[in-house]
């Protein structure tokens, strides 16, 4: 969480100037292989505050209490040192004023319950606009290959999230939210951010008060 931070002219310069942002990031050198930069997801949290995700450490054994608390130490110390970067390198962190470090790791998880329908990836693509929709994402769709390497297969402006991927079958006044909604593995990739998952429990926080009374 950084404050102080503009965040309007921040959308502006990421719709403007993708490529100019892009180069720079390329130019940070984390100080761990197994440290990288994925990606520059920012939110707007309100109050001149942005929640940044970009900070991505791999090849950490999760059964290893001790090995999670060494690697989340050097996540934090390159968390504080691309603060700096941008601060120095970005117009609108030029007066950025404080940073938060989140507590622990975000794990992603590759397992989902199966809903009333399951995302795909067409639906992705196509921007398909349910009857039943409830949220939005607008990350790259990205698949990492055996060399490594990550590719990115679609890169959609805005897709849509149906609320029958949010309910699960076989189970009742249970709404699943955040990268745990019914879709296809690919598409997993696109809805694990900050603002998507935001979006649909912000979502599921309004529609569950109904589903219960229904009920």
């Amino acid at each position: 969480m950084v404050s102080g931070v503009d965040y309007e002219q921040i959308e502006k310069l990421m719709d403007e100037q993708k490529l100019l942002i892009s180069s720079l990031l390329k130019q940070y050198h984390t100080s761990n292989s197994n440290v990288s930069v994925s990606g520059f997801n920012i939110s707007d949290q309100g109050d001149n505050k942005v929640l940044i995700e970009g900070i991505t450490v791999k090849n950490v054994d999760l059964q290893n209490e001790k090995k999670i608390q060494e690697y989340y130490n050097i996540a934090s110390k390159e968390c504080m040192d691309l603060f700096q970067f941008l601060k120095l390198n970005l117009e609108p962190f030029k007066n950025a004023g404080g940073l938060n470090v989140a507590a622990q790791f975000i794990r992603p998880s590759a397992y989902h319950f199966k809903g009333l329908y399951n995302l795909t990836l067409g639906d992705v693509l196509t921007g398909k606009r349910f009857s039943d929709r409830i949220s939005t994402a607008s990350r790259p769709v990205t698949m990492t290959m055996e060399d490594g390497n990550g590719y990115i297969i679609c890169n959609p402006k805005i897709f849509y999230i149906p609320l029958r991927s949010m309910i699960p079958q076989g189970l009742s006044n249970v709404l699943m939210t955040g990268d745990k909604i019914s879709c296809s593995s690919l598409v997993q990739s696109a809805i694990n951010s900050n603002s998507s998952k935001s979006g649909s429990g912000y979502a599921a926080g309004i529609i569950l008060p109904t589903v219960f009374q229904r009920k």
